[in-house]
């Protein structure tokens, strides 16, 4: 959180490391402090925060470095300094670092690739930053790509949020206008669109009843195929409660990102807040509404939605299966039903993406 941190001045900021475990069994307990190297007064470490396998990063939009705060974020590694000791690895730093910036607004963190946002680069129409592991050195975070909006517009606030997942980055700009004022927008980048480790964009995501100050992108999350985008400030159901809309890969076509499903909150209520935060795994997606007034007053929420579940195929039916696997055994699924891989359909429908293989298979009863 952004509150005053006694050890390194009023404003600093800090975050903190909870486990699993830590503590007994099940139990989430914390594991250590961070602060930046260099935090001091002011700098809001920890505004925003992502964690990806044994990376952590932390941004902190008002960092003084130079002076007049351009904000940064941090790199922080487990087992770095010690076992289960996380310390940090990098200082991230955009490559036109420039006085009055709010470079660490947002951060997100995938793997080897982290995306830092920074609301106010331009005049604020906003911008986001790819870093990459071992660029510029082993175990370095270097940056390989700048993304800006393919239409920007002064204050936008592209980069109010961002995340990614595998190949995929989503950037929110929570005040693009559109067709009016303060509609809001995301946009879906891809690797190596445009080119080798280029990050193109593909889609400029909308909603689909987007009103004036909806501030689609408020947040943003991705999952595979799936991205979530929150509009706070939406009017579906109840003036200004605010909704969140389901995007999915190849809906009205190949490579497109259509809308697929806009989640609202049983009982909004206006001025909820409902899609300031979102997060998606799998098939289940989390929506925060920090002003939610059930318990009392501004008391916040938080709503789970659950994808439904395909119905089964048929006995016959053909599925793809992401398996790798020795040789083309019969499986019994978890509902009882008995799938077998059939030479002539194996050799016919295999295919190679992303480097794994893809089998055909048939049910069997």
């Amino acid at each position: 959180g952004t509150h005053s941190e006694a050890t390194a001045g009023s404003g600093a900021g800090s975050a903190y490391v909870f486990q699993r475990d830590q503590g007994g069994a099940d139990n989430w307990g914390e594991v250590t402090k961070l602060l930046g190297s260099d935090t001091g007064a002011g700098d809001q470490f920890g505004f925003s925060v992502a964690a990806s396998g044994d990376i952590i990063v932390v941004g902190a939009r008002s960092q003084n470095s130079g002076g007049g705060g351009p904000g940064a974020a941090y790199i922080f590694q487990r087992d770095e300094g010690g076992a289960d000791n996380w310390g940090e690895v990098k200082k991230l730093l955009p490559s036109d670092a420039a006085p009055d910036r709010r470079f660490g607004q947002s951060v997100a963190v995938n793997g080897d690739t982290a995306v830092v946002g920074d609301i106010w680069e331009g005049t604020s129409s906003g911008a986001a930053y790819v870093f990459q592991r071992n660029v510029g050195g082993a175990d370095n975070w270097g940056e390989v790509k700048k993304l800006k909006a393919s239409d920007p517009q002064d204050f936008d606030l592209f980069g109010f949020s961002v995340a990614i997942g595998g190949d995929t980055a989503v950037v929110g700009a929570s005040s693009e206008d559109g067709a009016g004022s303060d509609l809001g927008a995301a946009y879906v980048f891809e690797r190596d669109d445009g080119g080798a480790d280029n990050w193109g964009e593909v889609k400029k995501l909308t909603a689909s009843d987007g009103l004036d100050a909806d501030h689609l992108g408020t947040s943003v999350a991705v999952n595979g195929d799936t991205a979530v985008v929150g509009a706070d400030n939406g009017d579906s159901g109840v003036g200004d409660s605010g909704s969140v809309y389901v995007f999915e890969r190849d809906q009205g076509g190949a490579g497109n990102w259509g809308e697929d499903k806009e989640l609202v909150a049983s009982n909004a209520g206006a001025f909820d807040n409902f899609g300031g935060s979102v997060s998606i795994s799998g098939g289940t997606a989390l929506v925060g509404a920090r002003d939610e007034d059930g318990i009392d007053f501004g008391a916040g929420a938080a709503y789970v939605f659950q994808a439904p579940t395909p119905p089964p195929l048929p006995v016959g039916g053909i599925a793809l299966d992401t398996e790798l696997r020795s040789s083309p055994l019969e499986t019994t699924a978890s509902d009882g039903s008995t799938w077998g891989f059939v030479a002539a359909i194996a050799a016919a429908a295999s295919l190679v993406a992303s480097g794994a293989a893809w089998y055909a298979r048939r049910r069997l009863t």
